[in-house]
């Protein structure tokens, strides 16, 4: 019983050791590391462009009312009372 630990274990070693050969010599390594660095590249960008939407829609929301009022309040012009004029009291 032993013995065929042992040698699951070599075995499963050098089947690892192969697969680390095989894609050496493929030239995989290289070019899943250049995909994944333009990935993440492309992840990063994605980031800082939703930091920047968000940041927006902050300075939007909390600028609107204000800027809203203010217009409001600089184009309409304010009603004036007729002297004489009777006014409503509930």
């Amino acid at each position: 019983m032993l013995r065929r630990a042992i040698f699951l274990q070599e075995v499963i070693h050098r089947i690892k050791l192969f697969g680390r050969v095989a894609r050496a010599r493929a030239g995989w390594e290289c070019a899943m590391l250049e995909a994944l660095r333009k990935i993440r590249t492309q992840e990063a960008g994605h980031a800082v462009k939703m930091a920047r939407i968000r940041a927006c829609n902050m300075a939007l929301y909390f600028a609107i009312m204000p800027i809203v009022s203010f217009i409001t309040f600089a184009v309409v012009p304010p009603r004036r009372r007729q002297r004489g004029a009777v006014t409503r009291t509930c």
